[in-house]
């Protein structure tokens, strides 16, 4: 699937948002891996277009690119297809690396993994279990094993 019917979006607190390239509609995204092995959370690394429009200013703060600072850690995210609307990954960020290409510019690489990952790292070992009973009152429906 060509990267630019991939699109990837941030959830910034109400809305989603996608990560697109300034002053277009076309999307940032550089390079896109999801993994998705059997018992493992499905994991996604990403690497989006950080383009600054003043590389050389004098200010730190101008030389920034438009999405530096925007992801943190476990900020949900969703890489969609674009025609279909179809969502190849949901999950959260995990790690956020800037780095720069000589051939492309800035990057920002995201390494994102799925809610399973919540599963496995969250046991349940001795915690209280619960039996209901469906055939008796409803005020004796749930007790403890």
């Amino acid at each position: 699937m060509p990267l630019k019917k991939s699109m990837l979006s941030y959830w910034d607190g109400d809305s989603w948002e996608n990560v697109v390239r300034p002053d277009t509609t076309s999307s940032a995204i550089f390079s896109l891996e999801i993994v998705d092995e059997l018992g493992l959370p499905k994991t996604s690394i990403i690497s989006i277009f950080n383009a600054t429009t003043q590389p050389f200013s004098g200010s730190a703060s101008s030389a920034k690119g438009p999405y530096t600072d925007i992801f943190t850690d476990f900020m949900p995210v969703r890489v969609i297809d674009d025609e279909s609307k179809d969502i190849l990954f949901y999950g959260v960020v995990y790690s956020i690396k800037e780095s720069f290409n000589t051939n492309y510019g800035m990057l920002i690489t995201l390494t994102c993994k799925d809610h399973l990952v919540e599963l496995r790292d969250n046991l349940s070992h001795g915690e209280v279990g619960y039996n209901i009973d469906t055939s008796v009152a409803t005020s004796a429906v749930v007790t403890n094993f």
